[in-house]
């Protein structure tokens, strides 16, 4: 019987955040160098969304996954995949109802 395959463990330190923000073009609001970081650290940067200057602020965690979008932005990028995903004719029922609700 074959053992299970064991996940990489993810290290949560300045290397991997600097790297990632490297890669992605992600500007940090602060020096995050000389402070203990996990996963679970609250990081503070700037949206990716050009000609936003919204302040994102999320877990390390969250960053990598979600990437760096404010929330207005993470609500209209989510709005974009619902239209490309559905057809045309239930986005716009989809709309429809979702003025209705929101009003």
């Amino acid at each position: 019987m074959q053992e299970p395959i064991r996940k990489t463990k993810v290290r949560y330190d300045f290397n991997r955040l600097k790297t990632f923000c490297e890669e992605q073009g992600i500007q940090l609001l602060h020096n995050y160098e000389n402070k203990n970081i996990n996963r679970d650290t609250i990081l503070e940067g700037k949206c990716k969304t050009k000609n936003c200057e919204n302040i994102v602020k999320k877990n390390f965690r969250g960053l990598i996954k979600f990437g760096c979008f404010c929330e207005y932005c993470t609500k209209q990028n989510s709005k974009e995949k619902v239209a490309q995903c559905l057809y045309p004719q239930f986005y716009i029922c989809f709309l429809v109802f979702y003025v209705i609700l929101v009003m």
